[in-house]
Parts: C-alpha cells; structure tokens; sequence
C-alpha cells in the first residue's frame, strides 16, 4: 500500500465492489468438524482464481513482476500440494473450468485494481492457513 496512494479502506472496499473483483469462499473449511474433501476442493477453486488474477497482474505492474512471478509459483505448488492430498486421502477432486478470471480494468484502475486483488489473495492465504490447521486437528 505504501508503494501506491490509494484512499481510506472504505473507499478501497467500494472500488472493489465496483470492479467486481470476485470474492473467494471456504465455509467448507469452517466447520465442525472440517469437512476436508469440500475445504480442499474449495481451496482448490479460490488458488485458481487468483492463479487467473495473478497472470493479469503479472503484465501490469511490470516494476514488480519477479515478485508476482514468485507468488505464482507459490499458489502453483500448493495447489499441486493440496491436489497431492487428495489424491492421497482418496478425496474426490472437483475440476472446474478454466475461468476468465482477468479483471477488465480501465486504465487507471489498473494499479488499484492490482492492489485490491493482492490484498485479497494474502487475506485467502491467511484464510487457508487457519483452515489446514483446523482440519488437521
């Protein structure tokens, strides 16, 4: 955020809102006990969507395409991991549709539109942390 002069929370809340930056769910994750075929499969779908978000990113903010290029490569290999899992524990996988998952951006919404969705990407991440540990206990 430091890097960008973007405005109040609330404010980013509504352009996100406006860009229809897609919200990912993992209520399966959340339950009681943890229902883990549901959690990884939808794990799996939230990973692919930012995978598709990521790719468009990648090209727009060209100063830091290394570190967007190592943040694919990390949602690539756990979503390899979590398939392994899967495979593993006798889970069935559900496949779903490759998305057309890049934002259509105008110009200058290019950058906050970035922004918003890296935001959402570590709030998933942190949200996928607490739900592997929930699962595991």
């Amino acid at each position: 955020r430091k890097a960008f002069s973007f405005g109040s929370n609330r404010e980013l809340m509504a352009i996100e809102k406006l860009l229809g930056i897609q919200q990912v769910n993992i209520s399966h994750c959340q339950q009681d006990p943890c229902d883990m075929e549901s959690c990884f499969n939808q794990i799996q779908a939230g990973l692919q969507t930012y995978s598709g978000y990521l790719t468009y990113i990648h090209q727009i903010l060209t100063t830091y395409a290394d570190k967007v290029l190592s943040v694919q490569l990390d949602i690539s290999n756990l979503s390899r991991n979590i398939q392994q899992q899967m495979e593993e524990n006798s889970l069935t996988s559900v496949v779903y549709p490759q998305a057309e998952n890049e934002p259509r951006f105008v110009e200058v919404q290019r950058e906050i539109g970035s922004y918003l969705v890296l935001c959402r990407l570590q709030k998933f991440m942190d949200m996928i942390f607490r739900a592997l540990r929930h699962c595991s206990t």
